[in-house]
């Protein structure tokens, strides 16, 4: 055998013998059991326990979700058959008063405290403070560094540890998620302004084109563009 096939045997085999990387699993959300019951039976008892609850965040989401995966706000009607909510973020703000940014904010929350508390007994987790504000702070810090967080802080059961004191752990560990720079005033508004133009200019359907035509304020719109194109090239 010559000594180039020797060598590409032993390169072959040093690869073989390489450890495999060990791949961070990280908690799956929780599996909800299936409920055969009547819809309308099972928002009754959901609506209950979040009433009931407004104040533990976690069964909040927990049953917020059950009821938005089994679209069981959509069994109410009206008198006219027709249904009584126009999706789960407007049935939401109904019944509960929750906007959809306070709902996603709660998820946020549930979903760091589901990572950090991931191997926990019951009981452990009883023990430990659940406000949501804690966990939204917690996930500000990186993720891989989120349990090590938890363990500093709220993991030491200390009822007076607040939100600004993770934040503060981060900081002094440099930990801390690197955060989006955002658009500011005018700058944001043209983006906006842009995007919408940009989707209505590639949507060419007969009822865009209807849409645009019929327009009750077609003639200022008309006018302003103008402005803003003469702006645009005034800016070169």
């Amino acid at each position: 055998m010559s000594k180039s096939k020797n060598n590409e045997k032993a390169t072959e085999t040093a690869k073989k013998n390489l450890p495999v990387p060990t791949k961070i699993s990280q908690p799956a959300p929780p599996t909800l059991q299936e409920d055969n019951r009547h819809q309308e039976e099972q928002l009754k008892e959901y609506e209950e326990l979040i009433h009931a609850k407004t104040d533990d965040f976690i069964d909040v989401v927990i049953n917020l979700r059950k009821i938005k995966d089994g679209n069981l706000y959509e069994c109410r009607k009206d008198d006219t058959g027709k249904p009584l909510y126009e999706g789960f973020g407007d049935y939401m703000e109904k019944e509960f008063g929750f906007r959809r940014a306070y709902y996603s904010r709660l998820n946020k929350a549930y979903r760091t405290y589901e990572l950090v508390t991931d191997g926990m007994s019951e009981e452990e987790k009883k023990e430990i403070q659940v406000r949501p504000a804690l966990y939204l702070s917690l996930s500000e810090i990186e993720e891989n560094k989120q349990k090590e967080a938890f363990e500093a802080t709220i993991g030491k059961k200390d009822k007076s540890i607040k939100g600004t004191d993770i934040i503060k752990w981060g900081e002094k560990n440099k930990v801390l998620k690197k955060k989006k720079a955002h658009l500011k005033g005018k700058t944001q508004s043209l983006k906006i302004f842009s995007g919408l133009a940009t989707k209505l200019v590639g949507d060419e359907t007969d009822e865009t084109k209807k849409a645009l035509s019929s327009f009750e304020e077609r003639d200022k719109l008309v006018k302003n563009l103008k402005k803003i194109i003469e702006l645009l090239n005034g800016a070169n």
